[in-house]
């Protein structure tokens, strides 16, 4: 079945449909289980019923925050839920990734670590609320940007990111063709862009 993203759920309503994301919040109630999941597109809620559902309701106690799962389930119409008065009645559950808890990086949190934290975690930085706003004003201004340059006929340069080895005297080299018992090729990556500044 096709995955589908989250903001096109009002399209399929009374349909099967499977969706993955990042599991955001969970509420693991006495007959009820409810799990927010998020992905690029927005956050949807699904909703399992423990009496029902007995296995499913083992998996879901398991899961933990920000782990990556596929859910296949039905598409409900209900007003009383917040997130586009949509649910999905879950009726299959795969956990792709399990994450670790305690998270070394909640952006749930009330209090925001030091920047030399987030930069560790950065991969969980960027799922925050606010940096995902950013960035994703910053690819709409960029691809702004694209489209205006290539309408004026605008040539984009990409400056290269290997180098000759002489030109990186320490750093590591990385051989081109790995495979091969006495390598014929060796670059650098690019640390620094000085080479290139007075192109």
């Amino acid at each position: 079945m096709k995955t589908i993203p989250i903001s096109e759920l009002e399209q399929h309503t009374s349909q099967t449909i499977t969706l993955q994301g990042w599991v955001h919040t969970i509420r693991d109630q006495k007959q009820m289980q409810f799990i927010i999941l998020r992905d690029n597109t927005g956050q949807a809620q699904i909703i399992n019923i423990k009496s029902e559902n007995p296995s499913l309701a083992e998996q879901i106690t398991s899961l933990t925050r920000e782990s990556t799962i596929t859910i296949t389930g039905e598409v409900i119409e209900n007003p009383q839920v917040r997130l586009g008065a949509i649910e999905i009645h879950l009726h299959h559950l795969t956990i792709e990734t399990a994450a670790a808890t305690p998270l070394p990086l909640d952006h749930l949190s009330e209090n925001e670590p030091g920047i030399e934290h987030r930069l560790n975690w950065r991969h969980l930085d960027l799922r925050s609320p606010k940096n995902h706003l950013m960035s994703k004003i910053q690819t709409t201004a960029e691809w702004a940007m694209r489209e205006y340059w290539h309408q004026e006929s605008f040539i984009e340069i990409h400056s290269p990111k290997l180098m000759g080895t002489a030109s990186e005297s320490g750093a590591r080299l990385h051989h081109g063709l790995p495979h091969l018992r006495t390598p014929i090729l060796s670059y650098a990556i690019r640390r620094v862009t000085k080479p290139y500044k007075k192109l």
